[in-house]
C-alpha cells in the first residue's frame, strides 16, 4: 500500500517499506506466522524495497542527492532478513552461532544486496 504514493513522496514510501519489512520477523518471533510464510513475506518485501529504491532514484531529485538510498535499501533488507533468521533460531549461542555469526552475515548479506539495489537506483536515476 505505501507504494501507491511513490511518485509524490518517494522518501516517505521508502521509510514505510523499510518499516513494514519488519512485520515478517516480528510475526515469526511472536508465533503469528510460520517460517515459510515469513520467508515469503520477506521476499515480497524485497520486491517492494526494490520498487521504492527505484522510485527514490527516479522521483526524489538529482542523483547526487539520492545515491545513499542504495545503502539504506541494502541495509534495511539485510537487517530484516537477519532478524527473520534470528527469530527462526538460526543464530542461537548453544549451536556455535551467536553474535559473531550475526555480524558476519550482516556484512555478507548487506554486500550481496547492494548490487541489485544499485541497479534499481541506476534505472531510476
Amino acid at each position: 500500500l505505501p507504494l501507491l504514493w511513490r511518485r509524490q513522496a518517494p522518501w516517505a514510501v521508502l521509510c514505510a517499506v523499510l518499516a513494514t519489512a519488519w512485520l515478517a520477523p516480528l510475526g515469526l518471533a511472536f508465533g503469528l506466522v510460520s517460517a515459510d510464510v515469513g520467508l515469503c513475506l520477506v521476499v515480497a518485501g524485497a520486491v517492494a524495497e526494490c520498487v521504492a529504491v527505484y522510485a527514490v532514484g527516479a522521483f526524489a531529485g538529482p542523483a547526487r542527492v539520492t545515491w545513499p538510498v542504495m545503502v539504506a535499501g541494502s541495509a534495511g533488507l539485510s537487517l530484516s532478513c537477519l532478524a527473520l533468521a534470528a527469530a527462526d533460531g538460526m543464530t542461537e549461542m548453544e549451536r556455535g552461532g551467536g553474535i559473531g555469526l550475526l555480524l558476519f552475515l550482516a556484512a555478507v548479506v548487506g554486500t550481496a544486496f547492494l548490487p541489485p539495489m544499485a541497479a534499481f537506483w541506476g534505472l531510476g536515476a
